[in-house]
């Protein structure tokens, strides 16, 4: 009976979540608008036609979306809100084996629970950070198939930072065979995409050129590592030090360096640890490293927030998801101080370190065991 009511809820929040963007969906239109544009022998990438709400993701992910402009508008919306449900879906599913039945049931429901704010976002949106998350760990195994770590990469390469997981693999000769496949695989969509593109070979510098700074009609910046819905560590720094958005060698040259950073951290954090645990952190910490980490992208934290609340007795990891997926707005000048600290990545990096602490214990208890059983 436990099973089944477990199930409705999970379905209830899903369906919610895929009829929010049937509804809504304002930056899933940016992406049927431009399959609509390559269909019509256009182009995706036109500032001049979208403004600030160009169509953004590299050329060789264009293809994925092209399907969706046969449809209307309505029914693409439809369609591609079903896709985040089914994703939400497979994520819970995931979550769902790594733990004891009883205890997955719980944490799952509290976090989904805690995470309603930012399902609410990304359904409004209709964004793919859940389709991401899904794919995250669709391909986690360190013994993965081909076929599952070439569509992970694939898909992660559509908002490029969020390949950062992959840098947890345990790297050899096989692994680079693989990912000199992925390029390739890459290249040939890329080719793909200028034939139907009316760009044509100078698709790449069309991309670059509507991936850049977004600018309103007036000319005021409006989409901006400095902004306030921007809820990385890199943002934080562009807050705190009054850095110019709009230069893209200071953007890249401070996004680098805190991914570097992150991935030391977790290294010294994690070590070569490859249990789900330490792949959620990775995870949530691409969220955090993310140029415009909008509140949908923290449904990459959603993974890790599960884990954290099936192995540990306490309450205090709450008040660290909560400080993840609280939408601030609604807490006049207190939330803009919050949004200014980027208070979401600094409960996704709480929650990093509490699972750090966890897996220490995990480790250390795993050790003992094997020491008592070899006396």
């Amino acid at each position: 009976m436990k099973k089944v009511g477990f199930i409705l809820f999970c379905l209830v929040i899903a369906a919610a979540f895929a009829n929010n963007t049937a509804h809504n969906g304002q930056d899933f239109t940016v992406f049927w608008t431009a399959a609509r544009a390559v269909l019509d022998h256009g182009t995706a990438y036109s500032v001049a036609r979208d403004g600030f709400m160009t169509f953004k993701y590299p050329p060789w992910i264009l293809p994925f979306f092209v399907p969706f402009g046969f449809f209307s508008l309505g029914a693409a919306k439809i369609l591609w809100g079903l896709i985040e449900a089914i994703s939400l879906l497979f994520v819970v599913r995931v979550c769902r084996a790594q733990g004891p039945q009883k205890k997955a049931y719980r944490s799952i429901i509290i976090a989904l629970l805690l995470f309603l704010p930012i399902w609410n976002v990304h359904g409004f949106d209709g964004q793919i950070s859940i389709v991401l998350t899904a794919m995250m760990l669709f391909g986690w195994r360190q013994g993965a198939s081909f076929l599952r770590f070439a569509t992970m990469c694939f898909g992660l390469s559509a908002k490029v930072f969020t390949l950062f997981p992959v840098l947890a693999v345990r790297w050899n000769l096989r692994l680079i065979l693989k990912c000199t496949s992925i390029l390739a695989v890459a290249l040939l969509f890329s080719v793909f995409a200028a034939h139907l593109d009316s760009s044509g070979v100078h698709i790449v510098q069309e991309w670059l050129k509507a991936s850049g700074p977004g600018y309103n009609a007036r000319g005021e910046l409006t989409i901006s590592v400095s902004g306030f819905q921007s809820q990385g560590i890199p943002s934080l720094l562009f807050r705190v030090f009054h850095w110019p958005g709009d230069r893209m060698g200071l953007v890249y040259g401070v996004l680098l360096s805190v991914g570097a950073l992150a991935f030391f951290a977790l290294k010294k954090l994690f070590g070569s640890d490859r249990s789900f645990l330490t792949w959620t952190a990775w995870m949530a910490a691409t969220a955090t490293i993310q140029p415009l980490a909008g509140f949908h992208v923290f449904s990459m934290a959603f993974p890790l927030s599960v884990v954290v609340l099936q192995a540990s007795e306490s309450l205090w990891p709450c008040l660290a998801i909560a400080a993840v997926t609280l939408i601030t707005e609604k807490l006049g000048s207190v939330g803009w101080a919050l949004q200014f600290i980027s208070v979401k990545s600094i409960g996704v990096w709480v929650l990093i370190f509490w699972a750090s602490r966890l897996n220490r214990q995990r480790l250390s208890e795993a050790a003992f065991r094997s020491g008592s059983a070899g006396t």
